[in-house]
């Protein structure tokens, strides 16, 4: 059985005041505008399956024998949805996130995210030649740093 947690808990997912999960706010903030057609089913397929939290944990088989989407594009629909803000994923489960944050939160989490799957040949370096930390990553990106 697996253990769900809230990933990222400060962008839990409330109920807006236009009535339903599919805030208007992802068409006027141009969310919709950063996603293909791949991305944007991903993504109401994950609101439609999630708990009151926006949490699921559907395999990625189980997810393309319901969608049309393969094994092979799912990790970009997924990596697109990221990238935009409008999920977190932590193998296996997803968070479908709120859109009413006001920090660049969602931007450490793809950074963390993309750190974890990449493999240690791709981790950027420090002049010592060891692998940053994501804490030293994100420091260095906040204050406009270059490695």
């Amino acid at each position: 059985m697996i253990s769900k947690h809230m990933i990222c808990p400060e962008r839990k997912r409330r109920l807006p005041q236009s009535f339903s999960w599919l805030d208007h706010r992802l068409a006027r903030s141009g969310h919709l505008k950063k996603c293909d057609s791949d991305a944007l089913g991903l993504y109401l397929f994950l609101v439609i399956v999630g708990d009151a939290d926006g949490l699921s944990y559907y395999s990625d088989a189980s997810m393309c024998a319901l969608l049309p989407l393969t094994e092979e594009k799912l990790p970009m629909a997924r990596k697109t949805l990221i990238n935009v803000g409008l999920i977190v994923y932590e193998v296996p489960l997803y968070q479908v996130l709120g859109l009413d944050y006001r920090t660049s939160k969602i931007q450490i989490t793809a950074e963390k995210e993309k750190g974890k799957l990449a493999p240690s040949r791709d981790f950027p370096r420090s002049g010592s030649g060891h692998p940053q930390s994501i804490e030293d990553i994100v420091k260095k990106l906040l204050s406009g740093e270059q490695s």
